[in-house]
């Protein structure tokens, strides 16, 4: 398989790193230090100033770049940001293309900064915001309509449509629905900023689930690689011996997810 044919789909949620980097030394240029530079001095002093690869750090789709760069993958490809129901987006195109062009593969990523322009961006959107936990985090998976060598399979996936409204901070847990009342075997849930949120998905997943795993404790919400990190727990929890596992998933705006993962 020539890699120019090989299908790339990205969910790059936070991806500004520490933008104060490069932005601190624009406005020097506008201080009385150089009031004396000519229009022309100045435009030459802003270039000498940025980077040439600034834009490749500030673009959404600044992780597809670098990965196709460094890879040559020149295939079917998106980039879906900035929160992590993009992740769903992008692993839903993936497995689209690969069902129609059956001997090609797809490579699915997520990815999340989680610096404190995430917390600056999203913050306002929750309603609770003390003990804000959140970590950086990439989740890369290879995607194949051919089954052999498989580690797992993609047997369902549901999201909710919501609408997404800026005043109203209510979290709804739609997962029940979502999943019609039949639960996997197992549950792998995300979407919690904060302890006091975490905690009630857990409770409310209590009446569906027997089994049930976040990686909240430990990392805290990591953004679009969520629900591929959900997906390599999964494929770690199908290798001993279950049989289903659901991968749950609420971006910052509301929006749940749910995509079910089996034994091959």
């Amino acid at each position: 398989m020539k890699k120019k044919r090989v299908a790339l789909f990205v969910a790059n949620s936070t991806f500004v790193d520490q933008p104060e980097r490069y932005m601190q030394r624009i406005p020097e240029i506008y201080t009385k230090r150089a009031e004396e530079l000519t229009q022309e001095q100045r435009v030459k002093e802003i270039i000498q100033r940025v980077p040439p690869l600034l834009a490749l750090e500030t673009l959404t789709n600044s992780t597809m770049s670098y990965i196709a760069q460094y890879t040559g993958l020149k295939g079917e490809n998106a980039t879906f940001g900035n929160s992590s129901i993009g992740s769903f987006y992008a692993l839903q195109s993936c497995i689209q293309v690969i069902e129609k062009n059956k001997n090609i593969p797809g490579i699915f990523c997520g990815t999340d900064c989680s610096d404190i322009y995430s917390y600056l961006s999203n913050s306002f959107l929750n309603c609770e915001t003390q003990n804000w936990k959140e970590s950086a985090g990439v989740s890369v998976l290879i995607l194949s309509s051919n089954s052999d060598n498989a580690q797992a399979k993609i047997t369902y996936t549901k999201h909710d449509n919501r609408i997404p409204d800026l005043f109203d901070k209510t979290i709804q847990r739609n997962w029940g629905q979502l999943i019609h009342n039949n639960p996997a075997e197992t549950a792998i849930f995300s979407g919690a900023f904060t302890e006091s949120t975490y905690q009630k998905d857990l409770e409310y997943l209590k009446g569906f689930y027997t089994n049930h795993f976040s990686y909240y404790p430990e990392f805290g919400n990591m953004g679009c690689s969520n629900i591929g990190s959900g997906i390599i727990k999964a494929i770690e929890l199908l290798k001993s011996g279950i049989k289903s596992a659901d991968v749950l998933d609420r971006d910052i705006y509301g929006r749940e997810s749910v995509i079910r993962v089996e034994q091959c």
